[in-house]
């Protein structure tokens, strides 16, 4: 067996989460950070009750937070927390240390990451949304990027 420095450093569960992934095209892992998740969790939550009749400031709000919404407001909510994500100054870099080892078993250490993190709303059984089957590479990007998706 021919041996490059890749190959030598990497361990049995970062080559079994490469394969999987090379195999399968995705690869579904355990948030590696637990309280950075739930930094994050309240971080929407206390965005989303900022703009909902909901006031709850627990997780339940992420799973009914559509019931107090019509559909056609979806998206001026989803832009206004959007933006609120966006400009906090730590929000990227906890996103990043959810899957960081993930990561690093699929593309390396060397990694870039877009300027923005993404945020999508839907509404069970809303055959009105524009978010069906979900692939980066329709809107332009490149085939080569590794998708975060937290739900």
């Amino acid at each position: 067996m021919v041996y490059t420095i890749a190959t030598m450093f990497i361990t049995k569960i970062e080559k079994k989460i490469a394969d999987k992934f090379i195999k399968d095209g995705y690869v579904v892992l355990k948030v590696e950070d637990l309280k950075k998740l739930r930094k994050l969790q309240n971080f929407i939550v206390k965005s989303i009750s900022k703009n909902s009749k909901n006031k709850n400031s627990n997780l339940d709000i992420l799973n009914s937070y559509y019931m107090n919404k019509r559909t056609k407001d979806l998206n001026q909510s989803r832009l206004k927390i959007y933006n609120k994500i966006n400009n906090d100054q730590n929000f990227r870099k906890d996103f990043y240390f959810l899957a960081k080892h993930g990561l690093d078993a699929i593309v390396g250490n060397e990694l870039v990451m877009q300027n923005k993190i993404n945020l999508s709303i839907q509404n069970p059984n809303d055959h009105s949304s524009l978010l069906n089957m979900h692939a980066d590479t329709w809107s332009g990007d490149s085939p080569y990027e590794v998708v975060v998706w937290l739900p």
